[in-house]
């Protein structure tokens, strides 16, 4: 629970600083019908601060942890918000969904290198033509000692550890276009990566 909580500060993250920098992200999480994809969900700290920041905003969380998604219902249930939250105990390369989010969150420093490359293929077909795509991974700080320690969680926690060159790579190979590499926070040893499934005309 208390590492899941770490992660409700990203939303305002998002709004302020990440989605101005993405074209018609802003726009698309402000619609009536708009749809996130969190995949990880965890315990669905960040899925309510998302909806809680965007009132129109619908979330679907996967996650493949039977405890962490018995967690995520009762935090969801408890912030009244079952309505607009749907949890799923699943991995995201068993995504069904069809052009249906706007944005989607995929947090590389927890999935396997090779599980990595057929999960960005299925979130991108579970985007809509424009949507956009968010890869986080551990990225090189300037700290020596904190980038060797992120690298090292990420190493216990199983996550893909690759250059910031070949995670472009692979958001590329997946199909998704525009791809942009996004500035942390100062100090973050966690860096992350966008990129956006083609448009109706190009897709």
């Amino acid at each position: 629970q208390a590492a899941g909580d770490v992660s409700t500060g990203f939303p305002a993250a998002l709004e302020r600083t990440i989605a101005p920098r993405l074209d018609g992200l802003a726009e698309r999480l402000a619609a009536p019908d708009a749809a996130f994809l969190d995949v990880g969900v965890g315990v669905a700290a960040m899925a309510v601060e998302m909806v809680r920041r965007w009132p129109s905003l619908r979330v679907v969380g996967v996650d493949p942890l039977a405890a962490s998604i018995a967690l995520a219902r009762d935090n969801v249930r408890a912030a009244g918000l079952a309505d607009r939250i749907e949890l799923r105990e699943q991995g995201a390369e068993d995504l069904p969904d069809e052009d249906r989010f706007d944005l989607a969150w995929v947090p590389g420093v927890f999935i396997p290198e090779r599980a990595l490359p057929s999960i960005l293929e299925r979130v991108r077909r579970a985007l809509r033509p424009g949507g956009w795509l968010l890869l986080a991974f551990a990225g090189p700080g300037a700290d020596p000692l904190a980038t060797a320690l992120a690298r090292l969680r990420t190493a216990l926690w199983g996550g893909a550890q690759l250059a910031p060159a070949e995670f472009e790579g692979l958001l590329a190979r997946s199909g998704l276009v525009d791809v942009t590499s996004l500035p942390g926070p100062p100090g973050s040893t966690v860096a992350m990566m966008a990129g956006r499934r083609p448009g109706a005309a190009s897709a």
